[in-house]
């Protein structure tokens, strides 16, 4: 269940106990304990928590599984480990229009 704790004033990180439960989540998917239905839900929960701060979306984004956001890291890294300059631009590019203010290493 999503931690019913409130953000302090305009705080932008998720609060402790959601945290642990994203963690748990994507374990508890990578170990077959959880369905990708139940890891699903949670992180669709949490966004309707945090709907109105972008920073803490985009931590849950990095967290979640099935996000775009991981997906495009995926194939980012598959992309790399293929040695595929053009794909590698491509994801680059795309990621960096869809998430401008993350940096990618």
């Amino acid at each position: 269940m999503i931690d019913q704790e409130p953000l302090i004033n305009n705080e932008t990180s998720l609060s402790p106990g959601d945290h642990d439960l994203f963690i748990n989540a994507r374990s508890g998917l990578e170990n077959s304990i959880l369905s990708p239905k139940d890891v699903k839900t949670v992180f669709r929960r949490a966004r309707v928590k945090y709907e109105e701060n972008p920073i803490a979306l985009h931590i849950i984004d990095t967290y979640d599984p099935f996000s775009p956001y991981t997906q495009l890291i995926e194939e980012l890294k598959s992309a790399y480990e293929n040695g595929d300059l053009g794909e590698l631009d491509t994801l680059y590019n795309k990621i960096q229009n869809i998430y401008p203010d993350i940096q990618i290493g």
